[in-house]
């Protein structure tokens, strides 16, 4: 009786092993780290260079990306780089930028993203599959806002370490 009730304890020991490396696994696919690049200065309001984040893999679809998230992005240029940014708008929305201020939908955008270096413009309309992205702080880059389609937005920023 008590072999028996010893294989039964490991048993169920093994069976727990087990569901907790699949827990485990399947976490790893919806969660990731990822560290802020040294010299990163696009969204300093937001993270900060060398800070590391906790990202959610799973944030692809509208409903997961709502206007002011934090979002980790491969970009769409050549280098194929991973790029922090924020949502402005969604699809079909229509985005303008007036004294570094961001209206969309004619509203005035109430969210940390400025357009800094983007200069003024009128009437964009956000394509379908895809999110208006800015920045919050000001970038020596050329062009600090862009459209990215939702299938290259790698997850959301849930928590930072």
């Amino acid at each position: 009786m008590r072999e028996h009730l010893r294989e039964i304890i490991r048993a169920a020991g093994l069976l727990a092993f087990a569901a907790v490396v699949v827990i485990m696994l399947s976490m790893a696919r919806k969660f990731g780290c990822a560290k802020v690049p040294d010299d990163y200065k696009r969204m300093e309001t937001a993270v900060t260079a060398g800070e590391r984040l906790f990202i959610r893999r799973d944030a692809q679809t509208l409903g997961d990306v709502p206007v002011g998230t934090v979002i980790v992005y491969r970009s769409l240029g050549a280098q194929r780089a991973n790029v922090i940014g924020r949502v402005v708008a969604h699809p079909g929305q229509v985005v303008a930028a007036r004294e570094r201020v961001y209206y969309v939908d004619g509203r005035k955008l109430t969210t940390r993203a400025k357009p800094k270096s983007v200069g003024d413009f009128d009437d964009l309309i956000v394509p379908r599959d895809c999110v208006f992205i800015g920045f919050d702080a000001g970038s020596t880059a050329r062009l600090n806002a862009c459209i990215v389609p939702l299938h290259n937005i790698i997850g959301k920023v849930t928590t930072k370490r």
